[in-house]
């Protein structure tokens, strides 16, 4: 019986990769995202890089990619506030991008906007603010 288990042990190990109990690991390797790096916002529009946080787990990287899959651009929209927080996303073909980010309240939508592209503006649906919310650990 012992041989048995041990078979079969092994086997599993021989096939995770490949099936069953790997979604986990597939879901990490899908995700086109690294980590994410997020500072809180300074005066103006300079992109403060200072970063408080950083985040790398799956949970916490997947808001930040369903952010930026999920945002439409606004036509002919202006913010008059300063952003709330800078996020700088490293991407794993080490390339790099940064944002600005208007975090609505809790049942609204966000703003976001890439700061190479500083005129365009991408609203973020309020389910996703909301899960913004809960990862960035703010009271809103």
């Amino acid at each position: 019986m012992g041989r048995l288990l041990n078979f079969i042990n092994e086997v599993r190990k021989i096939t995770l990769p490949y099936g069953y109990g790997r979604e986990r690991f597939k879901a990490v390797e899908a995700e086109e995202m690294n980590h994410v790096k997020v500072a809180e916002s300074v005066e103006g529009t300079r992109f403060n890089d200072q970063f408080l946080v950083e985040y790398n787990r799956l949970q916490d990287i997947k808001v930040f990619a369903d952010m930026l899959r999920n945002a439409d651009e606004l036509m002919d929209t202006t913010v008059q506030r300063e952003p709330d927080f800078d996020l700088e996303i490293h991407y794993k073909a080490d390339a790099v991008e940064r944002y600005q980010l208007w975090l609505g309240r809790n049942g609204t939508p966000s703003v976001l906007s890439n700061v190479s592209e500083s005129h365009r503006l991408y609203k973020v649906e309020a389910d996703i603010t909301g899960r913004l919310i809960v990862t960035l650990q703010v009271d809103a």
